[in-house]
């Protein structure tokens, strides 16, 4: 599907080094899917050389357009306002991708070819980051709340490279703050609430263009071992902010206490299993464990031990966990797992798939 006018748009903060060439290479690999192609660039103030390197790059390509901040706002906020300044370009789509270049343009082309007639709109998904561990926390920890709060999975809850339907997009932009420190984070969160059509496309992720990285949120520090103070602190603002405006209001009575129900379920099975680590077999547990290593020797659906004074005794299977528990653990031990690991893993599994079953059932009642 050929596009007549495809809007690029890219927040831009200390990347005089990279910009330019990342901006030829989109060019190079987006023309030929738009009849017109428009870039803009929104420089958030920054105090290097950019503001010199775009001017001479919007003297050179006149498909660029440069916009400079009355002030430095941080890249939210920037990446909103090239959002906005893209639709009163009046485009048929909206690209937006982050100036620091950390993307292929062969891989913003691919997000743009994605968006056809059933789809509102393309996530270009990372893979091969090399984020260090807290990131990878961070990361995981917002994936996991999203897929909490709506019920559906999104790979790359945060990805910048991203494209839209412009009436899509104004939707995204009403269900978020107007300054948002996390507008990406807001914009999944209302794509998956509102059952939008959205697709996935696994993208590479590469270094940041450039030798320097004052524009990045790790200040001077290239591979800092714990978490920088600006990162802490702007992590606590956007939680703060995600929370007061996209997920407090959708919160309901029901989700309220359905969501206190399994964290006290969890609690308590977490004090079980620590315990379980310390503490010798229970009596009863270490007697039905005899039912799979007997099924593994050899000598039927039986049990033995001191409930039965040691002897073989055919075990009744209408009684304590049955075959549903003990032909799992069976199958383990005939790999040749520890008959307590074996047990206590298929318990494990049992309860995660008991967690699941309710979260759907949740979802279907709600």
């Amino acid at each position: 599907m050929r596009i007549d006018h495809l809007a690029v748009v890219l927040p831009a903060y200390n990347e005089a080094e990279g910009i330019s060439g990342f901006v030829d290479e989109l060019l190079e690999h987006l023309q030929p899917l738009a009849s017109r192609v428009s870039v803009v660039i929104v420089d958030d103030r920054s105090t290097d050389t950019t503001p010199e390197v775009l001017r001479e790059l919007a003297e050179r390509e006149p498909r660029v357009r440069v916009v400079t901040a009355e002030r430095n706002r941080g890249h939210g906020p920037t990446a909103l306002a090239a959002y906005r300044t893209g639709l009163e370009l009046d485009p048929d789509v909206i690209l937006h991708v982050d100036g620091d270049g950390q993307f292929l343009g062969a891989d913003a082309a691919a997000v743009v070819a994605a968006l056809d007639d059933d789809t509102d709109a393309v996530r270009g998904v990372r893979r091969g980051r090399s984020d260090p561990w807290f990131r990878t926390v961070l990361t995981r920890g917002v994936r996991s709340m999203v897929a909490a709060l709506t019920g559906r999975g999104v790979a790359d809850v945060n990805t910048p490279l991203r494209a839209y339907r412009p009436a899509v997009l104004r939707q995204l932009l009403q269900a978020s703050p107007d300054e948002a420190l996390v507008p990406h984070v807001h914009f999944s969160l209302a794509e998956a609430r509102r059952g939008l059509r959205v697709r996935e496309i696994e993208v590479a992720s590469i270094p940041r263009r450039g030798a320097e990285a004052t524009g990045t949120m790790w200040g001077q520090q290239r591979n800092p071992r714990l978490p920088p103070a600006r990162l802490v602190d702007f992590s606590r603002s956007a939680a703060g902010e995600v929370w007061q405006h996209s997920v407090r209001p959708a919160l309901t009575p029901s989700a309220i206490a359905a969501a206190v129900a399994v964290l006290l379920l969890l609690v308590a099975y977490v004090v079980v299993v620590a315990r379980s680590m310390v503490l010798p077999l229970w009596e009863d547990e270490a007697f039905n464990l005899t039912v799979p290593l007997n099924l593994v020797r050899g000598l039927g659906y039986s049990s033995d031990g001191i409930l039965s004074f040691g002897e073989l005794a055919p075990f009744d299977p209408r009684i304590s966990t049955g075959p549903v528990m003990l032909l799992p653990i069976a199958g383990l031990l005939g790999l040749g797992a520890d008959p307590v690991v074996a047990g206590r893993v298929v318990a494990l599994l049992f309860f995660a798939v008991l967690l699941v079953a309710l979260f759907a059932l949740g979802r279907r009642v709600g």
